[in-house]
């Protein structure tokens, strides 16, 4: 069996840049021997050049970029007309995202209806349910997920003792 080349792409602030990290660790945990790419801006690739278990974070500028991995999914959490008819230029095989009525008729898309009228439930949560769309049987919880935390790269963590131990001078 090939193994899975799975794409998250994130283009955002950093408040939805966080947001999405359990999601893209449940995609490493689920699906272990996947190569995992995180396309996004600067923000994000600030964010998650420190975490391990992705494979290769891409500082996002087109869609042929995205090309040259091959993807069998990419899931994309911003859903607006643009940036899909952009992410519909690549050549990866799926794409994830929320419902709109502008991807409604695509093949290559697979979707989650998002209402938070009818479906109250976290933004973690509702990315989560992007990932469980790889495998529609599956109803990954965010409880489920394991070490997603940001980690502290050793020059932040020394700058951070230094100026601490400036304050008890």
């Amino acid at each position: 069996m090939q193994k899975l080349r799975i794409g998250f792409y994130i283009d955002a602030r950093i408040g939805d840049s966080v947001v999405v990290i359990p999601a893209i660790r449940a995609i490493k945990q689920f699906y272990p021997s996947s190569s995992l790419f995180v396309f996004t801006n600067e923000i994000g690739f600030n964010l998650y050049h420190t975490l391990s278990w992705i494979d290769q974070v891409i500082l996002y500028q087109d869609y042929k970029q995205i090309s040259k991995f091959h993807l069998n999914y990419l899931i994309s959490s911003n859903c607006d007309k643009n940036t899909l008819s952009h992410l519909k230029q690549s050549n990866a095989q799926k794409i994830i995202t929320y419902l709109k009525l502008h991807n409604l008729f695509d093949f290559r898309f697979k979707t989650t209806f998002i209402s938070y009228r009818f479906k109250p439930q976290s933004q973690k949560q509702n990315t989560l349910d992007l990932v469980n769309l790889i495998a529609p049987h599956t109803k990954l919880k965010l409880s489920e997920i394991k070490d997603y935390k940001l980690q502290t790269l050793p020059q932040h963590k020394e700058h951070i003792a230094s100026f601490l131990a400036s304050l008890s001078r």
